[in-house]
């Protein structure tokens, strides 16, 4: 019995910090769980601040992804430093003939 408390009381001691899954992982939910959940956030519908923010959030995923198609595709590359003074002229004196 000593034992069993000890590692009960180590455990509530380490509280983790955050936890994880993973995307593929399923979930069970009830009817009662699945209930307040979508009557939860088809009530915030009404709401036209919760509209506007969960608006952006699918604006940036979808930005995202196309950022994501951009990297694999080369076409949006990555800086690893500021260019030097003459070479950030050069770069403007020759767009500006376009």
């Amino acid at each position: 019995m000593a034992e069993f408390e000890q590692t009960t009381s180590q455990k509530t001691e380490e509280k983790p910090i955050d936890y994880r899954w993973e995307p593929t992982d399923k979930f069970i939910l009830s009817g009662l769980e699945f209930d307040l959940i979508y009557r939860g956030l088809r009530a915030n519908l009404q709401d036209p601040a919760f509209v506007r923010v969960a608006t952006v959030v699918k604006a940036l995923e979808t930005a995202d992804g196309v950022f994501k198609q951009g990297v694999d595709a080369g076409v949006i590359k990555p800086v690893y430093s500021e260019p030097k003074e003459e070479e950030s002229h050069e770069s403007v004196a020759s767009h500006e003939g376009i």
